[in-house]
């Protein structure tokens, strides 16, 4: 695989948190108008001095099997923890922990002490390429989907075990296997109700609804939530609270992108929409800490499975107002958002074309661009919290 490949897929591991369950969502009830360009700062492709962004925080980053962390735009880094030989699969940051799988053992990494404990370890037969981990929304626990080798699996070969960790006791619940499944999207997981969210995949490569796993009781599915449109699994995120739902989708009559955002907090949700220009659709969901906000890419061509030549920029849509704003010149389609800050004042993004790449941040307002000066070798995570 080359540099450019790896580090394509790099970003999309990183582009890659659940509610009381919701019942069926109504009609959609507000449009939004779709989003006009503007002529916004790009990071020039050599650093030069100009204006800066700030915040809290340090920034985290992988280079190898090493962990580093630096000052809030990466600056003055230094190594945390050399994680050990081989691949390091869904790193997620939670505060000062990170949670990942490194071989069939999925760890937990104190970024304080720098050192890791072994939650548990995969059976063998698993596929690593379709692990995935997300943190609760209470921060005290890890729910993970896996898919693994399955010779009564007649029509994919394979199956997919759905399981919890929680982090105070240390017990490994598994939540569901999926016979005969290709791979699950994971969603999230709410460890105070029990809810775990996710979408159940086979050959279709979008889907029609988002099933709702009871974490406490095998194999129990408590709802089934019916989405519109032409919607794609792997661009459908939750807000950290998971009281939003985001996802990419598709009006094929029309034959426009559009991006749907439902309410899952009342009873009969409804769903925002926002109509992307003609010929362009939106990736990589990122929201904002609080959940008012959504940063997203966009690219040319209608639908997920077009040929994508270029992008159109950094994009947020602010869900409080329904305004949308550019707050990046971004021509690359390798491109992508990485992480909100943790004041949700700034984005960092890393643009990748022609063999070059380089993490940058955008500020909010879209009054600034900065290039960081870190190598576009490492594998940013997000922030983690000074001190404690």
């Amino acid at each position: 695989m080359d540099k450019r490949v790896r580090l394509i897929w790099g970003l999309m591991f990183l582009l890659s948190g659940c509610l009381p369950a919701p019942g069926a969502p109504a009609p959609l009830s507000t449009i939004v108008p779709p989003p006009t360009e503007t002529r916004l700062p790009t990071p020039t492709v050599t650093a030069t001095p100009g204006p800066t962004i700030t915040g809290q925080g340090r920034l985290i980053y992988l280079l190898g099997s090493k962990v580093y962390g630096g000052g809030f735009s990466g600056d003055n880094a230094r190594e945390i923890a050399a994680l050990g030989e081989g691949q390091v699969i869904s790193p997620r940051l939670r505060g000062n922990r990170m949670a990942y799988l490194l071989g069939l053992e999925l760890r937990l990494l104190d970024l304080r002490r720098g050192s890791a404990t072994t939650l548990f370890t995969l059976p063998e037969g698993a596929i690593l390429d379709t692990f995935d981990l997300c943190w609760s929304v209470g921060g005290e626990a890890i729910a993970y989907t896996v898919a693994y080798e399955d010779p009564e699996a007649l029509t994919f070969g394979r199956s997919v075990e759905v399981g919890v960790v929680d982090l105070p006791t240390g017990e490994h619940r598994l939540v569901a296997r999926l016979k005969d499944s290709f791979l699950a999207t994971l969603l999230g997981y709410n460890d105070a109700s029990g809810e775990l969210f996710l979408v159940p995949r086979g050959a279709e490569p979008s889907f029609e609804e988002i099933a709702v796993y009871d974490g406490w009781r095998r194999d129990r599915v408590i709802e089934s939530i019916p989405i519109e449109g032409d919607a794609m699994p792997d661009q459908s995120v939750l807000s950290p609270e998971l009281s939003r739902l985001a996802l990419a989708s598709l009006d094929s009559e029309a034959g426009t992108g559009q991006i749907l955002v439902y309410d899952l907090t009342v009873a009969q949700p409804t769903a925002q929409l926002l109509e992307l220009p003609p010929g362009t659709h939106a990736r990589y969901f990122i929201w904002s800490p609080d959940g008012q906000s959504l940063a997203y890419f966009l690219l040319s061509g209608v639908a997920y499975g077009d040929e994508v030549t270029e992008a159109r920029g950094l994009w947020v849509w602010d869900l409080s107002d329904e305004g949308t704003m550019q707050v990046a010149e971004e021509g690359s389609p390798f491109s992508g958002p990485v992480a909100w800050s943790l004041a949700g004042d700034a984005i960092l993004a890393f643009h990748y074309e022609e063999g070059e790449g380089y993490y940058y941040l955008a500020s909010r307002d879209g009054s600034v661009v900065m290039r960081l000066d870190i190598t576009s070798e490492a594998r940013a995570l997000g922030w983690a919290p000074e001190g404690g």
